[in-house]
């Protein structure tokens, strides 16, 4: 089952993570979406250019890993999360077409995923249940994070952003 709010932080939590987020000084790395190894097994994507993104690492391997790791607080306190697997933000840049990357599930654990919205974009979501949700801005899908699902490139704004959490609540 899959569970969407919309209107999901209040505007000015909203607000604050966007103009963060967005500002010239906020902090990329380059990475790979999926093991570049995977290009020998499947013809997946047929641009292995489509399996860069940019990302930001909030929290991982038990700690923080950022001096934007508050950017947080509202969804810990608003989801009720009682331990961090995971939490990254994900820049995807404008593409020409839009591209569906591979169907993964994001950590071996039974707990939640949770893909926030940072702005509305052709972009989605797709669920290996054929289910998509479009990339709409302040809006939360909450999952098992046994569910295969998978990003997408967007052809009409600057890129796609979006927050992805992993936790036990």
């Amino acid at each position: 089952m899959i569970e969407v709010y919309k209107n999901f932080l209040p505007q000015s939590s909203f607000d604050n993570l966007i103009n963060t987020v967005y500002d010239i000084k906020f902090p990329w790395c380059r990475e790979n979406i999926i093991d570049p190894n995977y290009f020998d097994k499947f013809e997946l994507l047929c641009d292995k250019r489509l399996n860069a993104q940019f990302s930001h690492r909030l929290y991982g391997n038990h700690q923080p890993l950022s001096d934007y790791f508050d950017l947080l607080n509202p969804f810990i306190n608003k989801l009720r999360i009682r331990a961090l697997v995971t939490a990254k933000i994900n820049y995807n840049p404008v593409w020409n077409e839009v591209v569906e990357h591979i169907y993964h599930t994001d950590n071996p654990y039974n707990c939640k995923t949770a893909v926030f919205y940072l702005n509305s974009n052709n972009g989605y979501t797709a669920f290996e249940t054929g289910e998509k949700l479009y990339s709409t801005s302040n809006m939360i899908a909450i999952f098992d994070s046994s569910i295969n699902h998978t990003g997408t490139t967007c052809t009409d704004v600057s890129g796609r952003y979006v927050l992805n959490l992993n936790y036990f609540s």
